[in-house]
């Protein structure tokens, strides 16, 4: 009995192998076959067939470059696709199938429940087996619908059928990678193809080398990039009749794609202030003043619009979420809900009377507000607890204070200040 991946490549199958192969597969020990360039008998592979059938555990199946020689095997495989549950990736480059095998496995795949990616890459294929292809890409509810497909090589296939598979692309279509490389692409297809893509909003990876694609394709391509949203990191458009200027405009604009996804991803994860141990307190602002004390991205409006007829426990500190993020905004810069620091404390240099000398009392709250937040921030540093009820006393409590500004909190905190 085999355990674990079974890779085998360029050898002849005995009826012994395919009995220990048929099963491990059925016994459950095997979640990749592969049987790359192999040779069987007819014996041999029904017995390996049968085994694929019954198997809960195989998710990868390799019989790449020759094993399913004939429309007989075909329909073996179709048989085993039509039990088997399990399977999520099949590989058949190189099979000699044709239309009339293509269609029979395509039919099996079509009602398989878990099937993501396909390798159909030079099966002798020709516009009468698009048809079967374009039904694997869509999702119906009782399957996912193709994430990735592979046609390579399938010369014979005219721009008809590419015009059909760009139809198919186009409607309802979750394709994430897509190789079409060395086909051949008339540039009558080759315009469907680039209007295809535009509803294909998942596709990453696109491999178009050695198509025969001209600059007509290049340039919707680029008008893709400039007007419409989408999901292209990786297109390979070599070997083919498109000038230098396309070339590099191309590349330029996926090596900035690919520089932006990294950046989101990178700051998505590092976006919550109070995970990252950055969470700060500002300055409290004077009884004039209705912004907030944390720098944080405006995307909309706040919680709680604050002022006088706001609660005073409400929207006192930012939500914790990745939305809010803290950024360096102008020292002078202001947003719809907030004031700035020069704004909240006044300017020397816009005193009316002229006096640049600041009253005793000025310094003395200064001094004392500079060292209540010195305090704040080791605190809430050090315990990495944000108490979301702190509130500022209403106006008029300020006033009867003789102006002198209070933040209540929890017990503790209140303790520790």
């Amino acid at each position: 009995m085999l355990v674990g991946s079974i890779q085998i490549s360029g050898s002849q199958i005995s009826e012994l192998q395919a009995k220990e192969i048929s099963q491990s597969l059925v016994e459950h020990h095997v979640p990749s076959l592969t049987l790359r360039k192999c040779r069987a008998k007819d014996k041999s592979y029904r017995t390996i067939m049968k085994g694929i059938g019954k198997t809960k555990a195989l998710i990868q199946l390799n019989l790449n470059l020759g094993l399913v020689s004939s429309k007989n095997r075909a329909y073996l495989l179709s048989d085993a696709l039509l039990i088997n549950r399990s399977l999520t990736c099949l590989f058949l480059h190189g099979s000699k199938l044709g239309d009339k095998g293509t269609m029979i496995v395509c039919e099996a795949l079509a009602r398989h429940p878990q099937i993501v990616s396909v390798d159909l890459g030079n099966c002798g294929m020709t516009d009468n087996s698009i048809q079967y292809v374009v039904k694997l890409l869509r999702n119906n509810g009782a399957k996912p619908g193709l994430r990735e497909l592979t046609l390579s090589a399938n010369s014979e296939v005219t721009s008809v059928g590419w015009l059909q598979f760009s139809m198919g692309l186009s409607a309802e279509c979750h394709l994430q990678a897509l190789y079409l490389d060395y086909n051949h692409i008339s540039p009558d297809a080759e315009g469907g193809l680039a209007v295809a893509l535009a509803g294909a909003p998942s596709l990453n990876t696109l491999d178009l080398e050695a198509t025969d694609i001209t600059d007509k394709f290049a340039d919707l391509l680029l008008h893709l990039f400039d007007n419409h949203k989408t999901a292209l990191q990786h297109v390979e458009l070599k070997r083919n009749k498109i000038c230098k200027e396309n070339m590099r405009h191309i590349k330029n604009y996926l090596a900035d794609k690919v520089e932006e996804v990294q950046q989101y991803s990178d700051s998505s994860a590092t976006s919550d202030p109070i995970e990252n141990n950055d969470f700060q307190l500002t300055p409290i602002q004077d009884a004039n003043d209705t912004g907030i004390g944390t720098q944080t991205e405006d995307v909309g409006e706040p919680d709680v619009a604050l002022g006088s007829d706001s609660s005073p426990r409400e929207g006192l500190l930012p939500r914790r979420g990745r939305s809010q993020r803290k950024l360096p905004l102008p020292r002078k810069a202001r947003s719809p809900w907030r004031e700035s620091k020069d704004d909240a404390y006044g300017s020397n240099s816009d005193s009316s009377d002229g006096d640049d000398e600041e009253s005793d009392a000025q310094r003395s709250r200064r001094s004392s507000e500079g060292s209540f937040i010195e305090t704040m921030n080791n605190y809430f540093n050090s315990s990495q607890t944000v108490y979301s009820n702190m509130y500022l006393q209403s106006e008029q409590e300020r006033k009867e204070n003789n102006g002198e500004v209070f933040v209540l909190g929890s017990e503790d905190a209140i303790k520790h200040w």
